[in-house]
């Protein structure tokens, strides 16, 4: 994929490498999915079913709605930089504010065919000549916005971030807010997967590698213990070497842990469903007597299980503050709203999947962290049969139970066990989102008039008033999650 020399935000230039619509869906997958996915049939069996469900569908839809409001803010963002650049063009498939005097940009114009998504005039420029006619966006008006002096609201290869945005929108106040919610939310998610990672290398390196028995939390030995340490080394080492490179340099690396999520998911799913074929040895008491062998340890609704469905669905899909990672290298840019949407859906699927199917086989036996349950399998009687492990089942054994170790490597994916860190995401995910749309939408209209904030990723939920409802519903939601974290007891008994 090409190259990219770019304006910075803070001045200067860079080099952008950009990646296909693909590796971005993958790059995208890597940051939702993580072990919070595991943790789902746990959230099913405390909460209910139909509870837990209707949880992640709305908080995957208001996830959503937050996604396409980070599209649009990047986009805003954009426009309002290249107008105010000093003469430096806006560098994307279909800009049209390029200047061609001295000032242009040796990249502004790349005639890419995909320009004509937004265009209904082609683009016949190339590297080093800027072109100067007007183009028609989807809707015709792209060149009576050229003659009002409207920003140009097209998402390009210039990185932005959240603190960027908010700086931009919301002046020093906004950008310090996200900041310290920004350093506080990535503080507390990395302390917990270097606790993951090293803890859960330790114990399977022991395991098999030894045949020792190793738990860093009960009683560790001296040589338990000294290896944890040494895994946090490893950890430590290999995630300075990869936070160096940007995600674009990162993506072989992103799409080969895409493979693995899938393979280990499906190796997960199939043997799970094998399971209900066979009869039921984690809750006999409460399964069916005859095939399938499904457990009805799990009800339909279990209110006291409420706080945890809910506290996990709300920040499971936390993936809004890496958008702009995702979104700046790909390349071309259309159908960003698909591909976002695709993203959230996908991850959605594979939470409630994972959620109904695991409760099913496993019921009351499940484990807080579902991966934990094939420890115990052997391969025999739909898996977890009495009887020595066969070969092969190790093999399904430690592709599931591999999962949360080398999910850490990536350092992207989430720990959606719901904890103080977990708060932070409410920001992140759905407070941030809704406050950036409204104050980019105020800073536009004030300056260049009604119709100034329109881009081509705006939807039917970017008015001001659904944007203030979802800022509600995220405060409300953090109020709630709040009160679930430090009285556990009293929510509960709700």
């Amino acid at each position: 994929m090409p190259t990219y020399e770019v304006p910075r935000v803070t001045g200067g230039t860079e080099e952008v490498e950009t990646y296909s619509r693909l590796v971005g869906f993958g790059t995208m997958i890597n940051y939702i999915i993580g072990t919070g996915v595991f943790s789902i049939p746990f959230a099913y069996y405390k909460a209910g079913w139909r509870l837990t469900t209707i949880c992640v569908i709305i908080f995957a839809f208001l996830a959503l709605v937050c996604v396409f409001y980070v599209v649009e803010v990047l986009a805003r963002a954009e426009g309002v930089l290249a107008l105010t650049d000093s003469g430096k063009p806006l560098l994307t498939e279909s800009s049209s504010l390029v200047n061609s005097g001295p000032h242009a940009h040796p990249h502004a114009a790349r005639g890419d065919a995909e320009a004509d998504e937004y265009s209904s005039a082609k683009a016949g420029s190339v590297a080093g000549r800027g072109r100067t006619e007007s183009t028609l966006d989807a809707a015709g008006t792209a060149s009576e916005a050229d003659a009002a002096g409207y920003p140009r609201n097209r998402i390009g290869y210039r990185r932005f971030d959240f603190v960027a945005a908010s700086r931009l929108f919301g002046g020093v106040r906004m950008q310090v807010f996200t900041q310290v919610v920004m350093a506080l939310y990535c503080y507390g998610v990395l302390w917990s997967f270097v606790a993951v990672f090293a803890s859960s290398a330790d114990t399977l390196f022991f395991k098999y590698a030894l045949s020792k028995d190793c738990s860093i939390y009960d009683d560790p030995s001296h040589s338990c213990q000294t290896g944890y340490y040494l895994w946090v080394t490893a950890f430590g080492i290999f995630v300075v070497i990869v936070s160096t490179r940007d995600v674009a340099e990162q993506k072989w690396l992103q799409m080969i842990m895409t493979v693995y999520r899938f393979c280990a998911f499906c190796v997960l799913v199939i043997s799970a469903g094998v399971a209900l074929k066979y009869p039921n040895t984690f809750d006999p008491e409460s399964s069916s007597t005859s095939a399938p062998y499904i457990s009805h340890a799990t009800e339909h609704v279990k209110w006291s299980g409420f706080g945890t469905a809910f506290t996990f669905s709300a920040v499971a899909l936390n993936v809004h503050y890496n958008m702009p990672n995702v979104i700046q290298p790909i390349t071309p840019k259309r159908s960003l709203l698909g591909l976002t949407a695709a993203g959230i859906s996908v991850a959605a699927f594979c939470y409630l999947l994972i959620g109904a199917l695991c409760g099913m086989a496993f019921g009351s036996g499940v484990t807080p962290l579902i991966t934990l349950n094939w420890n115990s399998y052997t391969g025999r009687a739909g898996g977890w049969g009495e009887g020595h492990t066969l070969w092969w089942a190790y093999i399904v054994k430690l592709s599931v139970m591999l999962f949360p170790t080398l999910d850490m490597l990536t350092v992207y994916p989430l720990i959606c066990i719901f904890t103080i860190t977990g708060l932070f995401a409410f920001f992140l995910e759905l407070i941030i989102p809704p406050m950036l749309l409204i104050l980019s939408h105020n800073y536009m209209v004030s300056r260049w008039g009604k119709g100034s904030q329109v881009t081509p990723y705006s939807t039917i939920f970017s008015g001001r008033s659904v944007a203030y409802a979802v800022l509600t519903i995220g405060l409300l939601a953090f109020a709630f999650a709040t009160y679930v974290t430090i009285f556990p007891d009293q929510a509960a008994e709700l």
